[in-house]
């Protein structure tokens, strides 16, 4: 059997068109299609670590900072986007999956997952309750039993140069974008920084500014910008009785 140029074009264009349209096709009436949330509920209550590795691989972040618990992410394989997908284990087990939670679009669709009733609610993700209070425990508190330390936060770590020279400061903070000098010979100095923000069981970057006041080459005040949220980084810890470090007026 011959076909024609017009008709093998014919063909293809046809076979397209029924391609898209499967991609685009709905779901069975009465369904929806399931969100990476409803999958990562699902691997909660039926999965372990081992199905993980397995199925997943090698996790691409390993968190060990929060004292019992530790944190594994990997990336999203069925995403068409680039993001994550966390999951919480206590050391005590370090089988059993007792948490989850993604930077993924939770509320969107996705064909890869099936199909579930339209009457389902989307899962929001999990965070043990033992961990919680592990991560309520290292946050900046006004007063705190003695002997308690707490994860300093970036106002904590700024206040550390106030007294320092500029050439001191100079070897931490050389992403200057802008230095302006008041009529009172103060000097302020605003910087960038990448910083880590972390919420539930997810970490991303983003850029920040703040600002270093010098008084004749002295640091003598700071201003965190809108660097305020979140923790230092670094695993720098202070004393938790001490007061959270208030911002010197520039």
């Amino acid at each position: 059997m011959r076909f024609t140029l017009q008709a093998l074009v014919a063909l293809a264009v046809l076979s397209t068109l029924m391609l898209a349209g499967a991609a685009m096709a709905a779901p069975a009436n009465g369904m929806r299609y399931k969100t990476i949330a409803d999958e990562l509920d699902t691997i909660l209550r039926t999965k372990d670590l081992a199905w993980l590795k397995k199925t997943f691989g090698a996790p691409v972040d390993t968190v060990t900072t929060y004292p019992g618990y530790t944190v594994l992410r990997w990336k999203a394989p069925k995403e068409t986007t680039d993001c994550k997908v966390a999951f919480a284990f206590a050391n005590s087990a370090p089988n059993v999956i007792e948490g989850w939670s993604t930077n993924c679009p939770a509320g969107v669709g996705n064909k890869a997952y099936g199909e579930v009733a339209a009457s389902a609610p989307v899962p929001n993700h999990v965070i043990p309750a033992a961990f919680a209070r592990v991560v309520n425990q290292i946050k900046p508190q006004g007063k705190a039993a003695s002997g308690m330390r707490r994860k300093a936060s970036f106002a904590d770590w700024l206040s550390t140069y106030v007294g320092k020279t500029e050439e001191q400061v100079y070897v931490d903070m050389k992403k200057l974008t802008s230095s302006e000098t008041l009529h009172n010979g103060k000097v302020i100095k605003t910087y960038s920084r990448t910083v880590l923000r972390s919420e539930a069981l997810d970490d991303y970057y983003y850029t920040c500014h703040y600002s270093l006041s010098f008084l004749k080459g002295i640091v003598v005040g700071y201003d965190q910008g809108n660097c305020s949220t979140g923790y230092f980084e670094n695993d720098v810890f202070v004393p938790a009785e001490t007061p959270v470090a208030p911002e010197s007026a520039l």
